[in-house]
């Protein structure tokens, strides 16, 4: 792994930055991260963590205060949400940038966790950028 200063970052990847700290702010989820699947120039897929409905991984539940039929909700990583629908020729050799903001909009940790480096490294995600805190960021090569 790696680390750099945001302020060394180029102008590609101060875009891909940007653009993934974008997306944290739209995310919902008590852990706001966002994410950006880029090759050079070319911005391919955009994500957030996101609870979602998942209704064919598991059957829906009934709760028990009023006997409801409720659908599961499960969280989408952002690394996931990036590429979602995107052929795999795509992601193949491509770069995700990923950010999380705390609730008053700071900059913290977004390292992948292991699940995702999994994903991301048998779809052949490339390297994957992630924010340390207001002024680092890391970097981990998925593939070669």
């Amino acid at each position: 792994m790696e680390t750099f200063d945001i302020e060394t970052l180029g102008a590609r990847k101060r875009q891909a930055f940007e653009a993934a700290l974008l997306m944290a702010k739209k995310s919902e989820a008590f852990f706001r991260h966002g994410s950006i699947l880029f090759k050079g120039q070319k911005h391919y897929g955009f994500g957030f963590n996101a609870y979602r409905i998942v209704g064919w991984a598991w059957p829906s539940y009934v709760t028990r205060r009023n006997d409801t039929v409720r659908p599961r909700l499960f969280n989408m990583h952002a690394e996931i949400s990036c590429m979602h629908n995107i052929p795999r020729d795509k992601i193949l050799g491509s770069d995700i940038f990923v950010v999380r903001i705390g609730r008053d909009s700071q900059i913290l940790n977004s390292l992948p966790c292991p699940s995702c480096q999994r994903v991301m490294k048998k779809k052949g995600v490339r390297k994957c950028f992630f924010s340390m805190d207001a002024k680092k960021i890391g970097m981990m090569r998925m593939s070669s």
